[in-house]
């Protein structure tokens, strides 16, 4: 997680919407890869913003988060693996362990099947 904090996402393909590859940098924004149980509290990256020249839609450079999710792709995934074998209590306690709060209960309702 600490190979996350601070660093900048700014690699992009072309527009999703319209499948130009003129784009120029609109800003960056900041997101929270993931919350720890330290004093500095959460970890933050930066991901590049772009607008399309040809349809004028604004999106964000690749970086590791999944569509609509809070958290970075390795958090959301450590839920996932550990819910898929164990009750929702033991996951929350292994989380703790890990320093990682309050992350459950949000990656479950993207993801409902999981069977918890």
């Amino acid at each position: 997680m600490r190979r996350y904090s601070g660093l900048f996402y700014d690699a992009h393909g072309p527009c999703s919407r319209c499948g130009s590859e003129r784009v120029v940098g609109f800003g960056w924004m900041e997101r929270t890869f993931c919350i720890v149980i330290t004093e500095g509290g959460f970890r933050d990256v930066r991901v590049r913003r772009y607008m399309c020249k040809g349809c004028r839609r604004t999106f964000l450079a690749d970086a590791p988060f999944y569509d609509g999710c809070l958290y970075g792709k390795p958090i959301v995934d450590l839920c996932l693996y550990l819910a898929a074998s164990n009750p929702f209590n033991r996951v929350e306690s292994i989380l703790k362990i890990f320093g990682l709060i309050g992350i459950l209960i949000r990656t479950t309702l993207y993801y409902p099947g999981i069977g918890l």
